[in-house]
């Protein structure tokens, strides 16, 4: 019996039982994820198989890479022109294409650009998301205003994978912390707007861009006509 976990939250089905699953429950789970990312494998002991995707781990533990290989092989698949059963349906559909999907539309669910968050007191944090090519692979980088320039002064301070603050590790246990939280709440809050409208407000600038604005109209739309356009506002 073999064993499924997770280090992205909510890859798993939480509702499930991925312990003491068989091989070839294993190699489904592995197979229907392929469909989406091609996942490099690699050996990280002798019975644990770590399968990598972008932004995603899974480990499988109680197996060899080459065993899970072959139960992938030999998994059965559609055939074209027969109906299925319940059984086949429910073994060969790719059941995790739609949380992937769901997945990566949370990571786009809040759009680069610049956004003020206003605390309880009146105080105010400025962070900026944006993307950033790192190691090859495209990464959302979060930055934090630490100055009075609003163009020179930001620092990055965490990643953002799919709604979820990733703090550099010289970064936690302080300040960020707390900063990292206001910025979850707001995307899960679904705040960004208002957060996006109060920098611009508050700077003179576009929340997407950065450039200054200048017409009354564009400051309280929070974009300048450029960027209005890119955004259908």
């Amino acid at each position: 019996m073999v064993r499924l976990e997770s280090f992205t939250p909510g890859l798993l089905d939480p509702t499930a039982s991925h312990t003491n699953m068989s091989i070839r429950d294993a190699a489904i789970y592995v197979r229907d994820l392929s469909l989406v990312d091609r996942p490099k494998a690699s050996m990280t002991g002798p019975k644990t198989v770590q399968f990598t995707w972008s932004y995603r781990d899974v480990i499988v533990t109680g197996c060899t890479l080459v065993d899970l290989r072959e139960a992938i092989k030999t998994t059965p698949k559609p055939v074209v022109g027969q109906p299925l059963t319940e059984t086949q349906v429910e073994k060969t559909k790719p059941r995790w294409k739609e949380r992937m999907e769901n997945l990566r539309g949370s990571q786009t669910a809040i759009a680069d650009g610049t956004y003020t968050l206003v605390g309880p007191n009146g105080e105010h944090t400025t962070v900026r998301i944006k993307g950033a090519v790192i190691g090859g692979e495209s990464r959302r980088i979060v930055e934090y205003l630490c100055g009075a320039d609003n163009e020179t002064d930001f620092i990055g301070f965490a990643f953002l994978n799919f709604g979820k603050i990733s703090i550099w590790r010289r970064f936690r246990g302080g300040a960020m912390e707390v900063t990292a939280k206001k910025v979850e709440a707001m995307i899960a809050g679904g705040t960004s707007e208002e957060a996006g409208l109060a920098y611009a407000l508050t700077s003179g600038k576009c929340r997407s861009c950065n450039r200054t604005l200048t017409v009354p109209a564009s400051i309280n739309r929070g974009y300048g006509p450029e960027c209005a356009k890119k955004v259908g506002k």
